[in-house]
């Protein structure tokens, strides 16, 4: 997903893509990453798992044949507001 395993928790808003166990949120101070990463190193079971959460995380989220629908509502929506905005300057 481009994101990285370990990141600080955020103040204010959640992001949502955060919050499926797919990354480990710490305080943000050396501390706080140096006790993740060290966790990460050396607890096989927790690297593991974390890392499979977040590769099943990717494959449902952007698995080729859901990302390629996706996009092909946002250009048929595109497509449709572009044909409206013809229509209605023709019919001016």
């Amino acid at each position: 997903m481009g994101l990285p395993v370990v990141i600080n928790r955020r103040r204010g808003q959640p992001v949502p893509e955060l919050d499926d166990g797919i990354v480990q949120t710490v305080d943000n101070s050396k501390l706080g990453y140096l006790n993740a990463l060290s966790n990460l190193i050396n607890d096989d079971v927790a690297r593991e798992a974390l890392g499979r959460a977040a590769f099943s995380e990717a494959q449902q989220r952007y698995a080729p044949l859901r990302t390629e629908a996706e996009y092909a509502k946002v250009y048929q929506r595109l497509l449709d507001q572009s044909s409206r905005a013809v229509i209605k300057m023709e019919s001016m």
